[in-house]
């Protein structure tokens, strides 16, 4: 029995090292993709060289009215939903889904990924997406935007 916990815990360990080493993966995709994508006056008035300085801005300085912190992750505001929504949704997509399967289990919504009755995991695309979002804005909030602040 003591082997077996011990074989899971390192089992589960892997599945958690591997699915934040994906997830960062994942969003340094997405992060690739707007750095290219040039700054929009739609989403305030500064001068950016990029739509991802822009994001990076805004979560930074504000406005943060439509920020769920106290869920432990920082969400898209509507503007900027619509912005990475299809993005997101489109590099999820294209995972297969059995890395799907492995992912699940380290986000922090698994528990509820799981059907008893099937005695098997469904796909959770958005619980995958929120995984990538928390990287996102961990990755904006330690952006240097000092070349953009008086």
């Amino acid at each position: 029995m003591g082997g077996e916990i011990r074989r899971l815990s390192a089992m589960e360990n892997a599945l958690l090292e591997f699915g934040e080493m994906r997830f960062s993966q994942l969003a340094r995709k997405v992060v690739y993709r707007f750095r290219r994508m040039p700054a929009t006056a739609i989403y305030g008035s500064w001068e950016y060289r990029s739509l991802w300085d822009q994001y990076c801005y805004d979560l930074q300085f504000g406005p943060h009215e439509d920020v769920d912190i106290a869920a432990g992750y920082l969400d898209f505001p509507p503007s900027w939903e619509r912005a990475f929504g299809p993005v997101l949704e489109r590099l999820v997509s294209e995972v297969p889904v059995s890395e799907k399967k492995i992912l699940l289990f380290a986000t922090e919504r698994y528990a509820v990924a799981f059907d008893e009755e099937k005695s098997d995991f469904y796909v959770d695309d958005d619980a995958i997406i929120l995984e990538i979002k928390t990287r996102l804005a961990e990755a904006a909030s330690d952006r240097d935007l000092s070349k953009y602040c008086d």
